[in-house]
């Protein structure tokens, strides 16, 4: 129709971006991560003052970090979803899957550190948070990474979703860490 542009369609998806696909890690290599996340728990608890404890200690990590992916990962999908609906539904949950295991293997690389700074210190508490704000900041920036690299765009409302997961987790870690105090 010669130089006359046509309106755009009502209902037309919006541009497409250019985008680069995020693989899911492998479900034995998920599995590794949560071993890792145990491991360093339990190297951190391992100066509680009782077994009991030490055992309620040690899940802290697992439960802090999977729990706060858990519990905020729907609305990270979600917020793609609506914000971004030319990135594929599976790109969030691979990205997630992705700084889980980057999580998992800080921890587990940290966890002989741990260890060895409880027993030359009893400093546990102190070893745990540090070691579980060194797991969450690794899995929250993999993630980010991952999703910046597969959107082609700044992080936007990710970098919002990073911050509540880091809430919850640290809630849960809390929540986790009173139960086991209480057992004293």
């Amino acid at each position: 129709m010669g130089g006359v542009p046509q309106p755009a369609l009502r209902g037309a998806s919006p541009p497409s971006r250019p985008t680069t696909p995020i693989c899911a890690p492998s479900v034995p290599a998920v599995l590794a991560a949560i071993g890792g996340l145990g491991l360093f728990g339990l190297s951190a608890a391992i100066g509680a003052p009782s077994p009991q404890v030490i055992a309620a200690i040690s899940t802290i990590p697992v439960a802090g970090l999977v729990g706060a992916m858990v519990l905020t990962g729907p609305a990270l999908v979600a917020g793609h979803l609506f914000l971004r609906p030319n990135v594929a539904t599976e790109t969030p949950v691979a990205a997630l899957g992705q700084g889980l295991t980057a999580a998992g293997s800080v921890a587990l690389g940290i966890a002989p550190a741990a260890l060895f700074l409880v027993a030359t210190t009893g400093l546990w508490p102190l070893v745990l948070v540090a070691g579980f704000a060194a797991v969450g900041l690794s899995c929250a920036g993999v993630t980010l990474q991952m999703l910046r690299r597969a959107t082609g765009d700044s992080p936007g409302f990710v970098v919002g979703w990073a911050a509540l997961a880091a809430l919850v987790a640290l809630r849960v870690a809390v929540a986790v860490g009173q139960t086991a105090l209480e057992v004293l």
